[in-house]
C-alpha cells in the first residue's frame, strides 16, 4: 500500500498523518515506517500486518483497532506511543520490542503472543489484559498494573517486577526464572508449573497463591507471605524460607482471616533447602530428594 492515496491521504514511509481522520480505515499491510501519526484517529482502524516500525503514534486513538502481526518495534527510539488510546486493541502477535509503552491504557487489550521483549511499560494498565505467550523478557515492567492479567505460558525471565500488583493473574507455566519479585502483590495468583527457579521473591505477598508444581529451586521467599498457597509437588531444592510466613498466625496481616497453613504435600527438597525454624517437614509430607 506504500505510496496509495486514501481518502485524501498518502500513505507511504515518512508520511506526515498527524491529527488525520482514519477512523475504521483499511491499512492492512500498509508500509508506514516512520510515519507521523501524533494524534491521528485509528479507532475501528484494520492495521493487521502494518510496517508501524518507528510511527510516531502519541495521543493517537487505536481503541477497537486491528492490530495483529503489526510491527511496532522501536526503530531510532522514534516510537513513542505515551497516551494513546489502545483500549480493547487487538494486539495478537504484534511485534512490540522495544516500544515506548508507559503508563498506556492496555487494560483486556489482546496482547497474546506478542513480542514485548525489551518494551518500556513502566506503570501502564494491563489489569485483565491477554499476554497468554507472550514475550516480555528485558521489558520494564516497574509499577505496572497486571491485576487478573493473563500471562500463561508468558516469556518473562529475569524481569523486574518489583512491588508489581499481580494478584489473581494467571501465570501458569510462565518461564519466570530470575525475576525479582521483591514485595510483590501475587495474592490469588495461578503459578501452577511455572517456572521460578533463582527468583528473589522476598517479601512477595503471596498468600492463597497456586504454586502447584512450580519450579522454585534456588528461589529467595525470605519474608515471604504463603499462608494458604498451594506448593503440592513444587520443586523446592536449595530454596530459602527460613523467613517465610507458612501460617496466617505468623503474619500479623493475616492473622484474623482464618486462612490454612500452605500446602507443601510432596513439595521435594534437598540438603541446601532452609526452613522456618519451627517447620515440620513429616507433618507437611515434604520430600527429601
Amino acid at each position: 500500500m506504500a505510496g496509495v492515496e486514501i481518502d485524501g491521504y498518502t500513505f507511504e514511509p515518512g508520511a506526515d498523518l498527524a491529527d488525520a481522520d482514519l477512523e475504521g480505515a483499511n491499512l492492512k499491510g500498509a508500509n508506514l515506517k516512520g510515519a507521523n501519526l501524533k494524534e491521528a484517529d485509528l479507532s475501528g482502524a484494520d492495521l493487521s500486518g502494518t510496517n508501524l516500525e518507528g510511527t510516531r503514534l502519541r495521543g493517537a486513538n487505536l481503541e477497537g483497532a486491528n492490530l495483529e502481526g503489526a510491527m511496532l518495534s522501536e526503530y531510532y527510539g522514534a516510537n513513542h506511543v505515551v497516551t494513546a488510546k489502545l483500549s480493547g486493541a487487538k494486539l495478537s502477535g504484534a511485534n512490540l520490542s522495544g516500544a515506548h509503552l508507559e503508563k498506556v491504557d492496555l487494560s483486556k487489550v489482546d496482547l497474546s503472543k506478542a513480542n514485548l521483549a525489551r518494551a518500556n511499560l513502566e506503570e501502564a494498565d494491563l489489569s485483565g489484559t491477554n499476554l497468554v505467550e507472550a514475550n516480555l523478557e528485558g521489558a520494564n515492567l516497574s509499577g505496572t498494573y497486571l491485576w487478573e492479567a493473563n500471562l500463561e505460558g508468558a516469556r518473562l525471565e529475569g524481569v523486574n517486577l518489583r512491588k508489581v500488583n499481580l494478584s489473581r493473574a494467571n501465570l501458569a507455566r510462565a518461564n519466570l526464572k530470575g525475576v525479582r519479585c521483591y514485595k510483590a502483590g501475587l495474592q490469588g495468583a495461578i503459578l501452577s508449573d511455572a517456572n521460578l527457579a533463582d527468583a528473589s521473591l522476598e517479601g512477595a505477598w503471596l498468600l492463597e497463591t497456586n504454586l502447584k508444581g512450580a519450579n522454585l529451586a534456588g528461589a529467595n521467599l525470605a519474608g515471604a507471605t504463603l499462608a494458604g498457597a498451594n506448593l503440592e509437588g513444587a520443586n523446592l531444592k536449595g530454596a530459602h524460607l527460613k523467613e517465610a510466613y507458612l501460617k496466617e498466625r505468623d503474619h500479623p496481616d493475616v492473622r484474623d482471616r482464618k486462612v490454612p497453613g500452605a500446602n507443601l504435600h510432596k513439595a521435594r527438597y534437598d540438603m541446601n533447602t532452609t526452613w522456618p525454624r519451627w517447620f515440620n517437614k513429616k507433618a507437611a509430607g515434604v520430600i527429601f530428594e
